[in-house]
């Protein structure tokens, strides 16, 4: 007598099996899928940290103390650097401020000013004196919509600048659900002593 097929309790025994034998592999693999995603999201946190970080460094590192105005609540950053240091040793300062500040979403963004609005009733920088703005006219650069505008990193919890000597620093905090990546790093600003 010739079989064509499987029996009945054939087939439910395969599929027991196999049942068993996914059962196995999803505990080891979502583990391990579970894990991946949590190493890739820690790294792009560090990375976003980083690059933002830099930026922040390169433009504070050009600027001496005077250069500088930080403000809490919510943090607002604005460095006017140095363009230039002239034959007879006077400072020539860049014509742009750059500003940094930390949002209530969480993104940490970068505009240089000017071009675009506002038009503050001192007017721009020069590059004879030092702008320092005031806590009215840091929220009316940081308001409003400029074409230089940039988001440098999203998900910040923290966004610190100590400016006091002898070792300025700068402080970034990234969180996603439960990573979390702090960035601390001191600045040497332009002419400072130590």
């Amino acid at each position: 007598m010739l079989r064509r097929g499987f029996t009945l309790i054939e087939v439910m025994l395969g599929g027991v099996l196999l049942l068993l034998l996914l059962l196995l592999l999803s505990q080891v693999l979502l583990p391990m899928v579970t894990g991946a995603r949590r190493g890739t999201q820690q790294i792009e946190l560090q990375q976003l940290a980083q690059v933002s970080v830099d930026r922040i460094v390169r433009d504070l590192s050009r600027t001496p103390l005077e250069g500088l105005s930080f403000v809490t609540g919510p943090p607002i950053l604005a460095a006017q650097p140095l363009a230039d240091v002239t034959g007879a040793g006077d400072q020539a300062w860049s014509d742009k401020l750059r500003l940094y500040w930390l949002d209530s979403s969480g993104q940490l963004h970068y505009r240089s000013w000017p071009p675009g609005p506002p038009n503050l009733v001192r007017g721009a920088p020069t590059v004879n004196v030092a702008f320092a703005p005031t806590l009215a006219e840091l929220g009316q650069l940081i308001g409003g919509a400029n074409a230089t505008d940039r988001v440098l990193a999203t998900h910040v919890q923290a966004f610190e600048v100590d400016l006091a000597a002898p070792a300025p620093t700068v402080r970034l905090v990234l969180a996603v659900q439960d990573q979390r990546f702090e960035l601390t790093r001191s600045i040497r600003l332009r002419n400072q002593d130590f």
